[in-house]
């Protein structure tokens, strides 16, 4: 599906630069596949053993989580759940992981007044630059730059 998707941005790009006679419609035509395609992604049912794990992430995401300790609770070796989790979400089992303790993390930047150091500890990261980089990678910006944005009026 990636492919198919990634196919037709490319139609769009290449139709909308050569502008031949029927470059609108076909760009029209390339996004509409493009929506239907990421529709149908939205759409789908997630596999039951999937959201086992995510519901496990979630319950255990303070402490450090071995793919091994996951893959069993799951009933999974863990090549297979890796390859699972990735296909039905798109990322992997510790970038899922990641991705939870980053929205967690901002929440209680936007409303608590606890240091991103802080922050970085309740959320389960036990080393601040890696929090850091973890944080810009999935929110664009740093703690400080977020708390900040989040609070127009100095507050």
């Amino acid at each position: 599906m990636q492919t198919r998707i990634d196919e037709a941005f490319r139609r769009v790009l290449s139709d909308s630069r050569e502008r031949d006679e029927f470059w609108h419609d076909l760009c029209l035509n390339s996004l509409r596949e493009i929506l239907m395609l990421l529709a149908k992604r939205q759409s789908r049912k997630l596999d039951p053993r999937v959201v086992d794990a995510m519901h496990f992430l979630s319950e255990h995401m303070r402490s450090p989580v071995q793919i091994e300790t996951l893959s069993k609770a799951i009933g999974l070796s863990s090549s297979r759940l890796s390859h699972l989790f990735k296909a039905q979400t798109g990322l992997s089992v510790i970038d899922a992981l990641n991705r939870m303790r980053i929205r967690q993390a901002a929440l209680l930047l936007e409303h608590t007044d606890r240091s991103a150091s802080e922050v970085a500890y309740d959320v389960g990261f036990h080393n601040y630059n890696h929090f850091m980089n973890q944080f810009r990678k999935w929110t664009g910006t740093n703690p400080s730059a977020f708390r900040k944005q989040d609070r127009p009026d100095g507050e």
